[in-house]
């Protein structure tokens, strides 16, 4: 669940389509801001694909990533 977060706290902010990426982020200290679908494919045959958006909190310093990111 996306939580209320002052995004003035937010240094960098990250975009992940795939729920183990966005967890394992998670589990680095960022912060999950809000999840969202996004439309993709034909008109005729439009499918969905969830995109969680996470943020890095400015008070623990320089961002972490995973290194095969």
């Amino acid at each position: 669940m996306a939580t209320n977060y002052d995004l003035s706290e937010i240094s960098v902010l990250e975009e992940f389509d795939d729920y183990t990426w966005a967890n394992t982020y998670l589990q680095m200290g960022w912060v999950l801001l809000s999840t969202n679908l996004r439309d993709y494919g034909e008109p005729e045959m439009r499918n969905q694909k969830t995109v969680y958006c996470l943020g890095w909190p400015k008070s623990l310093g320089e961002p972490k990533y995973h290194k095969k990111l």
